[in-house]
């Protein structure tokens, strides 16, 4: 359509728009439109600059690109507030300042309309209602960047969020960096001989759920340098498979990634002990572990923006272990 500007990234599933006239948005997703904002509020009106002054954001991402952009004043509710690891946000709740608005599955209703937002940053699930928080007049913004299998093409929505909080120019000069990354951290590892095989997570419940073939962490792996086991599968969402299946197809990989949650680092004879098939793998006799904290990593909240930041730690992982990490760390024992 003349006088549109095709975003460049966001190519994979959803492509949206930005018209020039009245920024309007068209989002596609598998040749079917879909709608990101609610309540019947023009398009346009979203798109004044600074129209989103005061929002509640469900999801610790957002909070966190926020912040980036400089509009973290914005943000004057959060939801899953105990599993928001940012400082700022921290910080400013226990001031008061930024109201603890509950669950994001079933958020508190009295709380959200006391603070009066202009909208509400929501992540779109399936099976889920917004009823009783579309009769409150904010507009509802369903974040679905998480639907990229594109780690750049998500990180591109930051334009998207850029122009809700009249941060559009900071959020293209930021994208631009990230891209600038990205593609010259992949451009040197395209130049690697040895592509060492990469094994992620780890047993759950009798469960080892991996990311598909075509998920963005497969994606990054293989512009990492590495060579995923799974990546002949064709799926972008996760696989749960038997312990039994993966072992079967990581006895040789050369490293080994997982993420957790718990109050200390594990070791391996606490691995060993969870399931004794990690110790046929290679990474797991060699000592080439790497153990990912979500409680007290800033990981879920930074890499969907900031893919470059993940690019780098999976290349120094798989090509110059001895780096500092910002994510990871090496069971040491």
């Amino acid at each position: 359509m003349e006088g549109d500007i095709d975003i460049g990234e966001v190519t994979v599933g959803i492509r949206f728009q930005l018209m020039n006239k009245n920024r309007a948005l068209s989002f596609l997703r598998n040749g079917d439109d879909i709608s990101v904002y609610r309540n019947g509020i023009a398009a346009a009106d979203l798109f004044s600059a600074h129209r989103t002054d005061f929002a509640v954001v469900s999801t610790s991402p957002h909070c966190r690109l926020l912040f980036d952009l400089g509009a973290a004043e914005t943000i004057k509710g959060v939801c899953d507030l105990q599993y928001i690891t940012q400082s700022d946000i921290q910080r400013r709740a226990a001031k008061g300042i930024i109201a603890d608005c509950g669950n994001s599955m079933s958020p508190t209703i009295e709380r959200i309309i006391t603070l009066s937002p202009d909208a509400i940053f929501m992540s779109p699930y399936e099976g889920g209602s917004y009823a009783q928080l579309e009769n409150i007049g904010a507009a509802i913004i369903e974040c679905a960047d998480y639907m990229e299998t594109s780690a750049l093409g998500r990180a591109e929505w930051m334009r998207f969020y850029g122009m809700l909080t009249g941060k559009e120019n900071t959020a293209d000069s930021l994208f631009a960096a990230i891209e600038h990354n990205y593609k010259t951290i992949v451009s040197e590892n395209n130049k690697q001989k040895k592509h060492p095989k990469v094994l992620t997570e780890r047993v759950t419940n009798g469960v080892w759920y991996c990311p598909g073939g075509n998920s963005s962490m497969a994606k990054l792996i293989k512009d990492a340098g590495g060579k995923y086991i799974f990546a002949d599968n064709n799926q972008s969402g996760s696989l749960n498979l038997s312990p039994e299946m993966v072992i079967s197809k990581s006895t040789d990989a050369d490293v080994w990634l997982f993420i957790y949650y718990g109050n200390r680092p594990l070791t391996r004879n606490e691995l060993a002990a969870e399931y004794s098939g990690y110790k046929t793998i290679k990474a797991f006799k060699e000592g080439n572990i790497y153990e990912c904290n979500g409680k007290t990593s800033t990981y879920f909240e930074e890499i969907s923006f900031r893919p470059d930041f993940l690019l780098e730690e999976l290349t120094h992982i798989l090509y110059s272990p001895d780096s500092a990490l910002r994510y990871y760390k090496r069971i040491s024992e």
